[in-house]
């Protein structure tokens, strides 16, 4: 099985960002690659963040529409993380050298590079 990705809220917000075409047509297409849908994880915060945005910044869409879409994501998870996987994320975060932000990782725990790669 190839290594499993985990998709932050900010990388599927950067797949729609209207303001961006550039960032937004880069993001898509990492998303949409072969092999991707595969790899992706997400889990219950993501489609949680994702909903509140969409309804905040996306007013003119019908909720049947935005459940819909929040459906196929589910796909890609929506379980709470656990605390092995809040754990490998603290190392994980430690061992790339971040001081601010977050990172986290799904099972088994891979880290999230290749998604927000250039």
């Amino acid at each position: 099985m190839s290594e499993r990705v985990f998709v932050d809220t900010n990388v599927l917000m950067n797949a729609r960002d209207g303001r961006d075409s550039g960032k937004r047509e880069r993001t898509a297409s990492r998303l949409l690659a072969p092999g991707s849908a595969e790899r992706a994880c997400i889990n219950l915060q993501v489609v949680n963040e994702l909903t509140n945005w969409i309804l905040r910044d996306e007013r003119s869409r019908s909720i049947d529409d935005i459940r819909e879409e929040l459906a196929a994501l589910r796909v890609w998870g929506e379980k709470p993380i656990t605390d092995d996987e809040v754990e490998t994320a603290w190392a994980v975060r430690q061992s790339l050298g971040y001081t601010r932000g977050s990172i986290a990782c799904c099972s088994p725990p891979q880290t999230m590079l290749d998604a927000v790669s250039s």
